[in-house]
C-alpha cells in the first residue's frame, strides 16, 4: 500500500531514452555554466545579491539534476543502447560538475562567504 504522506515526484526524464540522455546532458551543461557563474561571482565577490541569485538557481537546478540522476540510473538497461560518446560526454560532464563543486566549496571556505537566500 502507498503512503498517503509521501509525495510523487513528477517524472523528469523523457520516457525514450534517446530525448532522456538529451535532457540529462543539457541538464548537466547547465549545471556547469551555472557553477562557472558561481565561481566567477565567489572570485569577484562584487554582488552578494547576484551570488545568492545564483545560489538559489543552482540548488533548484541540482535537485533537478539529482533527480534525473535517479531516473537514469532506475532505467540503467534502456540507456546501455546509447551511443558512446554520448554517454562518455556524460560521464565526462559529471566529472566537470564534482570538480567545480569541489572548487566553488574551496572558494566559500577561502573567503568565508555566507550564502543568503534573496528575500521572496
Amino acid at each position: 500500500m502507498a503512503n498517503p504522506d509521501k509525495k510523487e515526484t513528477p517524472q523528469i526524464l523523457h520516457e525514450n531514452p534517446a530525448q532522456a540522455m538529451k535532457q540529462l546532458i543539457d541538464l548537466a551543461e547547465s549545471l556547469n555554466t551555472l557553477l562557472d557563474q558561481e565561481a566567477n561571482a565567489l572570485i569577484l565577490m562584487r554582488d552578494p545579491v547576484a551570488l545568492s541569485a545564483i545560489e538559489s538557481e543552482k540548488e533548484a537546478l541540482a535537485a533537478k539534476y539529482e533527480q534525473s540522476c535517479r531516473e537514469f540510473k532506475e532505467r540503467l538497461a534502456a540507456f546501455k543502447t546509447m551511443p558512446k560518446p554520448q554517454i562518455e560526454k556524460l560521464y565526462a560532464l559529471q566529472e566537470q560538475i564534482g570538480e567545480k563543486a569541489t572548487h566553488n566549496m574551496g572558494l566559500i571556505k577561502e573567503k568565508k562567504v555566507v550564502v543568503q537566500k534573496p528575500e521572496e
